[in-house]
C-alpha cells in the first residue's frame, strides 16, 4: 500500500505535527486520569455537586484525549499509511521532544495542583 504524502518534505513537517500533537494528547489524557484518581480519592476539599463535576471534567478530558489520539495513530499509521521510514519516524520523535520540552517545565506544577487539597 502506497502512502497518501509521496513528498519527502511533506511527510517530514507531518510526522513533526503528529509527534507533537501526540505527545501533548498522551499528556492530557494521563492527567485527566490523575485528576479522576485524586478526586476519587479524596484529596480535593470539594464535596457534592462541585466533586460530581470536577470528576466528570477530568474523566471527559482523559477519554477524550485518548479517543483523540487513538484516531489520530489510526488515521497516520492505518488510513495514511505513514510513519514506516525512519525520516518519517525519526521526524515523529524530535516533534514529541519539542512539545515535552516545555511540558517538562509544567508537568511537576500541574500535577501537584490536582492533589492539592484546596
Amino acid at each position: 500500500m502506497e502512502p497518501a504524502v509521496t513528498s519527502p518534505l511533506t511527510a517530514f513537517v507531518l510526522a513533526l505535527l503528529v509527534g507533537a500533537g501526540c505527545t501533548d494528547l498522551f499528556y492530557r489524557f494521563w492527567r485527566g486520569l490523575l485528576g479522576c484518581v485524586a478526586v476519587g480519592f479524596g484529596f480535593s476539599r470539594c464535596a457534592g455537586p462541585q466533586r460530581a463535576m470536577r470528576l466528570g471534567q477530568h474523566l471527559v478530558t482523559a477519554l477524550g484525549s485518548g479517543l483523540i489520539m487513538f484516531l489520530v495513530f489510526r488515521l497516520y499509521l492505518g488510513i495514511w499509511n505513514m510513519g514506516h521510514s525512519e525520516q518519517e519516524q525519526v521526524a515523529f520523535f524530535v516533534g514529541c521532544l519539542g512539545r515535552m520540552g516545555p511540558l517538562l517545565f509544567v508537568i511537576k506544577r500541574e500535577i501537584e495542583a490536582l492533589f492539592d487539597p484546596d
